[in-house]
């Protein structure tokens, strides 16, 4: 910018008088002369600004925000560095101190793997993600580039765990459906006391062993 300003010599130290001089005067005299409407935004990495974006728009013309416009956080390496999932591939043995000062391996790390650990610790938790680590180191060796290598464990691990929850649900027996109550079954005596009723001759017969009974009981006496 500094190039395109034919500035290079000039404003030299603190970023404050370039941005005043350089970059606010110009701006406020667009704003007020022409037809543009202009703004910006300073990005930083770590304390050191590194970028200005400008954002230019029409007067009176309606826009719509576009989110991929705005400018993404940088990670830097101490981001990288700093990350829980950095301490935890250290714990496993899956990155040594040296690594840690490879800073194309750690931003690497920040960019491919570390989005994707966030999104597995959501769904599952850090528990997990710290068994399947230690797995990991377990059961590698000679690992030569250990970014794709955690993408691709990563990515069969959960494949596995979809698989397991798909298998669970299928053997978990079904239930009953709510509100139905399994009745006990009414005895035929009592639901259909036809079936129990004596026949005209069973009465007779019934009441002739009675008088039978009772006449010699009388004669015994």
């Amino acid at each position: 910018m500094r190039w395109l300003t034919n500035t290079q010599k000039e404003y030299v130290g603190r970023f404050t008088n370039f941005e005043i001089y350089v970059i606010k005067k110009p701006i406020k005299e667009i704003n007020k002369y022409t037809r543009f409407n202009v703004s910006y935004d300073k990005i930083r990495e770590g304390r050191k600004i590194t970028k200005i974006q400008f954002h230019i728009s029409l007067k009176g013309e309606k826009t719509i925000e576009n989110s991929s416009s705005k400018p993404k956080k940088v990670v830097t390496l101490a981001d990288a560095q700093q990350s829980p999932y950095s301490q935890l591939l250290i714990g496993a043995f899956l990155l040594q101190i040296s690594d840690v000062q490879d800073e194309k391996l750690m931003l690497s790390l920040a960019a491919k793997i570390y989005p994707k650990y966030d999104e597995f610790v959501e769904k599952y938790s850090l528990d997990i993600l710290k068994k399947h680590l230690e797995y990991v180191k377990a059961h590698s060796t000679n690992i030569k580039d250990l970014v794709t290598y955690l993408d691709n464990a990563l990515e069969n691990y959960q494949k596995r765990l979809v698989g397991q929850e798909k298998d669970n649900k299928e053997s978990k027996p079904k239930n009953r459906k709510k509100g139905v109550i399994q009745k006990e079954k009414i005895p035929d005596y009592i639901s259909n006391p036809g079936k129990n009723k004596l026949t005209q001759k069973g009465i007779e017969d019934s009441k002739a062993a009675d008088e039978l009974l009772a006449k010699i009981n009388g004669d015994l006496k």
